[in-house]
């Protein structure tokens, strides 16, 4: 794959293992500007074979939010990112909730994600740990890993969805 690919070559070239060039893809990588080891770089496209997710950590300003958005253009994927608050406390913070005054639904802070339907979709939890992390995102984490059906018994996101079925998960979300 190739930074600048559509989705659906990309896809296809994901799919078929024995296309991928890790050399085309690095050099690709390296060609945006952004620094990285190969060795680096090749324990983040094994991480990212192996789990639906992935935690970087290192200082402010070194690049982890770049190379999430540079991993989502060379693959094809959707680039979502989103900036985690401090007063996240609950999945509603993520995906909304059901007004039980208004019945009507409150957006979260995934609104874009969830609506598009996309099939590859990368997205970025930006200061994933100023939060608690076990209060708004472990049922997520418990639904990706699964990735059964798309949505995996995920409660929050099922109480939303029977009040507007126009919301899902990307099939394949990382």
């Amino acid at each position: 794959p190739y930074i600048g690919q559509t989705a659906r070559e990309s896809t296809n070239n994901y799919n078929r293992r024995e296309d991928f060039n890790l050399l085309s893809a690095y050099e690709a990588v390296r060609n945006t500007g952004y620094h990285i080891e190969l060795d680096q770089f090749l324990n983040v496209l094994l991480s990212l074979a192996v789990r639906p997710f992935i935690v970087f950590s290192g200082r402010s300003g070194s690049g982890k939010t770049s190379l999430t958005r540079i991993l989502a253009a060379l693959f094809g994927w959707r680039y979502y990112r989103s900036a985690v608050s401090p007063a996240w406390s609950e999945p509603s913070d993520l995906f909304g909730f059901v007004s039980p005054v208004t019945h009507n639904r409150i957006p979260g802070a995934l609104e874009p994600l969830l609506h598009v339907g996309d099939m590859n979709a990368l997205l970025c939890m930006d200061e994933f740990n100023v939060a608690k992390v076990e209060h708004y995102f472990a049922d997520f984490i418990s639904a990706m890993d699964q990735q059964a059906d798309g949505w995996c018994g995920l409660p929050s996101l099922e109480r939303i969805r029977s009040t507007d079925s126009t919301i899902g998960i990307p099939e394949q979300l990382r």
